[in-house]
């Protein structure tokens, strides 16, 4: 005895049974938003894995070259105090230069005054 007694139709049978998943899309809305949905969420999944990936690789060649630096900082402890003087004093000099600069105004004078 079957419990729900309807006559199926041909319409039915075909849009139901007759079609693929694939043959269906633009014809039914519900395999449209699930293929939507499925495909935004293994795109983003995948976009999430490759900054992870990238991510956990910076941070390893960080990781190299800072350890690397450092020890070719304390290997290179000697510093050459001619360049440090020269250094020195283009900097003193741009520091008189800028409080120059600061005190006044140093162009032409008004000629109207």
């Amino acid at each position: 005895m079957k419990l729900f007694k309807f006559k199926s139709s041909s319409k039915h049978k075909e849009s139901t049974t007759g079609r693929g998943f694939f043959r269906r899309i633009a014809h039914d809305a519900f395999v449209d938003w699930t293929l939507s949905i499925v495909v935004s969420l293994v795109l983003a999944a995948a976009l999430s894995a490759v900054g992870v990936m990238s991510y956990l690789d910076m941070d390893a060649q960080i990781a190299a070259k800072t350890s690397a630096s450092a020890s070719k900082s304390a290997a290179a402890a000697s510093v050459d105090t001619r360049t440090l003087d020269a250094v020195l004093k283009q900097f003193g000099d741009r520091a008189t230069l800028r409080a120059d600069l600061l005190r006044g105004y140093s162009g032409p004078g008004d000629p109207s005054l």
